[in-house]
């Protein structure tokens, strides 16, 4: 093919995780007369690879089977990721609420929001009826510029309507 190519493969005999670079040689007419072949040892680098992959997926997990609801959000307070709690408190596949406002679900102040500052535990009533407890955190760079934001949401339903039959069974 004239191209250069790159595969890596575990080479049994040396204990050892390779990649093999394959570059043509090439004459003065374009034809190939031979290849330069160079051969590191990516044992370490592959070593790695699976702690990151093992840590992603332990990661993505506990997001995903956490009973609160956990949104991340870029600085317009656009939903780009989810956990399966919000999902299913939105009544939406996971796919369908990304890219949406947070506030198209959640009973939120979006200009406050955008001010970049931390709110914990705010209460706030939805639509229909549900009490929730919302805690914003937002995320900057390096320059202290607010870039996204980690929304996390707990439904408190129960907990308020206990505390409100308590009030009235008091009076």
């Amino acid at each position: 093919t004239k191209q250069s190519c790159n595969f890596e493969l575990f080479e049994p005999h040396l204990n050892m995780f390779i990649e093999i670079k394959a570059i043509p040689r090439l004459d003065d007419n374009n034809q190939v007369i031979g290849l330069i072949h160079v051969v590191s040892d990516i044992t370490e680098r592959k070593r790695l690879e699976t702690i990151l992959l093992r840590a992603k997926a332990e990661w993505e997990m506990t997001f995903d089977n956490a009973a609160e609801m956990m949104i991340f959000t870029d600085k317009e307070l656009n939903i780009t990721r989810c956990n399966k709690s919000f999902a299913e408190f939105t009544q939406k596949p996971i796919r369908e609420v990304i890219g949406l406002n947070c506030a198209d679900f959640l009973p939120c102040n979006t200009e406050q929001l955008k001010q970049g500052k931390p709110i914990s535990k705010i209460e706030a009533a939805t639509e229909d009826g549900r009490w929730l407890y919302l805690s914003f955190h937002p995320i900057k760079d390096k320059n202290g510029q607010f870039i996204h934001s980690v929304i996390i949401v707990t439904d408190i339903t129960t907990l308020k309507n206990t505390e409100q039959k308590l009030i009235e069974t008091v009076n």
